[in-house]
């Protein structure tokens, strides 16, 4: 997803989240990581 969105989550930066996602790769998870810097449990 380019660009993504990461104003929009800048709300979650400060928060510990769960993503839940059916990839068993968890590329999303990845991307919000790396991309919004967001925690993720």
């Amino acid at each position: 997803m380019n660009p993504l969105p990461t104003w929009d989550l800048e709300e979650f930066k400060n928060q510990d989240n769960v993503v839940i996602e059916q990839s068993s790769t968890g590329q999303f998870t990845a991307l919000l990581k790396e991309k919004a810097g967001l925690k993720i449990r």
